[in-house]
């Protein structure tokens, strides 16, 4: 199992927790509590992983359509 670190600090002038994956670029939240935002972090790194997965596997698949080759596609789940 791969490990993702995240930040978390609270906005002074809100209140509210603001949650960063520094690994995964541009990938933040926030919640009312340090609970909400940590919850609503692994949703959006749920999010972004499939972004970057659907833009991988069209690059890829036009690099393979350029070079004539069709290949076999395989499809896996993983938690967080």
């Amino acid at each position: 199992m791969s490990k993702l670190t995240a930040l978390i600090e609270q906005d002074e002038e809100s209140g509210f927790f603001i949650a960063i994956c520094p690994a995964l670029k541009g990938c933040v939240s926030q919640g009312a509590t340090e609970e909400e935002a940590i919850a609503n972090l692994k949703k959006a790194i749920v999010g972004w992983l499939a972004v970057q997965n659907d833009r991988a596997t069209k690059e890829a698949k036009q690099v393979a359509a350029q070079a004539n080759h069709k290949p076999k596609e395989l499809a896996f789940a993983f938690s967080i």
